[in-house]
């Protein structure tokens, strides 16, 4: 056992046998701990090991630490870690197909409904008197009232080109 002077005094005086060392180390060495770290042992790090502890020691996050992290929360929470997980269990909990969009919804058009939404909303139609589907009379003489409101709307007519002439004769 190798201990220090002033130690070694202290157990002599209480009658203990010691093996005694002169000197502590200097302040520069240091003694091989198997305990400790390499890092703290002064021992050789890989660059990544020097990147790791650099990050820890300034604060700073990693793609490892933030990995960590995330695992650490869904571990403690009780949720599924990866991406894939969490889609699936999206998908059971409100019934979609984990992750792909309606294309219908986006593109414009009215998305896909089950037999049940549609049904509900029939209900609602006769309930309020709305009409859910028009004949083609019906259909015919909508389209006629809308013309008349705002025009037919087409570019070829002589009414629109005349308006348009006479647009480009205040402008010049």
């Amino acid at each position: 056992m190798h201990i220090y002077v002033a130690q070694a005094e202290a157990e002599e005086a209480a009658g203990a046998e010691l093996e005694l060392t002169e000197e502590p180390p200097a302040e520069g060495e240091q003694t091989e701990d198997p305990t400790k770290p390499a890092e703290q042992q002064g021992g050789a790090m890989t660059a990544e090991e020097k990147r790791l502890a650099r990050a820890q020691r300034f604060g700073m996050t990693t793609t490892e630490t933030e990995l960590a992290k995330k695992k650490a929360r869904a571990e403690r929470f009780g949720i599924p870690a990866s991406e894939d997980d969490r889609r699936a269990e999206r998908a059971k909990r409100f019934g979609g197909d984990g992750g792909t969009k309606d294309t219908k919804a986006l593109s414009g058009g009215k998305p896909s409904m089950t037999g049940e939404v549609q049904e509900k909303l029939k209900a609602r139609a006769a309930r309020f008197g709305i009409p859910t589907e028009l004949s083609e009379d019906e259909l015919k003489k909508r389209k006629e009232e809308r013309a008349k409101r705002f025009g037919s709307g087409s570019v070829d007519s002589a009414d629109f080109q005349a308006k348009k002439a006479a647009r480009m004769a205040r402008f010049q």
